[in-house]
């Protein structure tokens, strides 16, 4: 037999057992066609293998109370059908899925078992029986018996109001399995339904009871006390005693005005903290702290005078750089135009000359601009010297930057303060460095 026919025979043989094993290193489709069937309290499922993925090893039946929902139960299934005795009564939702050594599938489709009284049923369960309610301090506890005849439920709903007949509370889902609902509840009166549920909807609602409960604290709290504060630039902070007698704070108010007793500023929320901080604009404040619960406001605390400042009107901070460029006999002159944020720096001739162990510099300046929309001018003069380094450090430069101008529209004067400045040298290249900050004078 020649090494061609060997081949071809190989690579038969090789698709044949593929097809039979299914396709390789993927995980196995959806199982599809789950039935169950129902006799007595046994419960028979059945499914079909996947039709795309890889071949499935074993299959993994999942059932929950609700449809879609949390696995009750997962059992692992060799082949494609399983018998479950003496299932509980009760409505259950079953899924499968496929598994092999690539992983395993998504769900099946879902299939409803309903196991007892109410297996065939197509409608929504009977009310709930014996609705009871007890009150002990202000823990409140719901009892209820499942329906004694229908369709069995799947989840019941216990519904709670302020008035007879009414949800204005809330309508809160409980599990099929439990039949008692508790819950810390304020002094009050409360009407109270359980209705019960399925896939074919919600029964009517049960027996309504009402609850009364008595006690505990019913008023506002007490007034604050001790409240105190400063001012930091523009940040205000406040301090203030909590609440104490009476019954509790749940939570505190800072109110603010412009005169006192007013809250045209605001009266801002802040939980149950005792000590804030925010900034605020340059204003007096009429400052009150109220405390609060679910039966009203207290009294305010004592009223702060507060007065926050106008800042000090700063027109522009800024660092400037000018790098020198290498001239003969050590000699560096450079004429520099830039743009700055809100300023243009029309122009300046400046000569840094390094000769031996020192640095001097000479210069004069103009400037021209905007600032906060304002145009302006100004001249510049600026001298010093230093020492020169090792070429990777820089040092302080001891001199005088001088900066001068006015505002075209209202006359207004400023001028420039030196911040810091210094030399920064490397090898033959001399960068000039100093930070200044430009103030109002009138």
């Amino acid at each position: 037999m020649s090494r061609q026919v060997i081949s071809v025979s190989v690579a038969v043989f090789l698709l044949v057992t593929s097809a039979a094993r299914g396709a390789q290193g993927v995980p196995p489709g959806a199982p599809q066609s789950l039935t169950a069937v129902v006799s007595g309290s046994t419960v028979t499922l059945n499914w079909l293998p996947p039709t795309i993925g890889g071949a499935a090893d074993s299959y993994i039946l999942d059932a929950s109370l609700t449809a879609g929902g949390p696995a009750l139960t997962s059992i692992e299934v060799s082949g494609t059908s399983l018998t479950v005795p003496t299932v509980p009564n009760g409505t259950y939702f079953a899924r499968v899925r496929a598994s092999n050594a690539d992983g395993q599938s998504g769900p099946s489709n879902e299939a409803v078992i309903v196991v007892g009284p109410g297996a065939g049923c197509m409608s929504p369960p009977n009310p709930p029986q014996s609705v009871l309610g007890t009150v002990s301090g202000s823990l409140v506890t719901i009892n209820w018996s499942p329906p004694v005849s229908g369709c069995v439920p799947t989840s019941y709903v216990l519904q709670a109001g302020l008035q007879p007949g009414a949800s204005n509370i809330g309508a809160f889902p409980i599990a099929v399995h439990l039949t008692q609902f508790a819950v810390n509840a304020p002094p009050g009166t409360y009407f109270v339904r359980v209705a019960a549920a399925n896939v074919f909807g919600t029964s009517a609602p049960s027996d309504e009871v009402a609850v009364t409960v008595t006690g505990g604290c019913t008023s506002p709290p007490n007034a604050p006390e001790g409240l105190s504060g400063g001012v930091s630039g523009t940040l205000v902070s406040l301090n203030w005693n909590a609440s104490t007698g009476g019954c509790a704070a749940t939570g505190y108010f800072v109110q603010a005005g412009r005169a006192p007793g007013s809250s045209d500023v605001g009266s801002i929320p802040v939980g149950l903290q005792t000590r804030v901080s925010a900034p605020a604009p340059a204003a007096t404040y009429f400052v009150r702290v109220v405390a609060v619960n679910a039966f009203g406001t207290s009294a305010p605390s004592n009223e702060l005078t507060l007065t926050v400042a106008a800042p000090t009107p700063t027109l522009w901070s800024v660092t400037q750089r000018f790098v020198s460029v290498t001239g003969p006999d050590n000699c560096w002159v450079r004429q520099q135009r830039a743009r700055l944020t809100g300023v243009v720096f029309a122009g300046l001739e400046m000569a840094i000359t390094r000769s031996g162990g020192s640095i001097t510099v000479d210069g004069y300046g103009f400037w021209a601009g905007t600032v906060n929309g304002k145009e302006f001018s100004a001249s510049e003069a600026l001298e010093g010297g230093g020492t020169t380094c090792d070429g990777t450090s820089f040092l302080q430069r001891p001199g005088v930057s001088n900066l001068s101008g006015r505002f075209s529209d209202d006359d207004q004067r400023f001028s420039a303060t030196e911040v810091n400045s210094y030399f920064l040298t490397t090898g033959e290249l001399v960068t000039y460095v100093w930070d200044w900050q430009a103030t109002r004078q009138n």
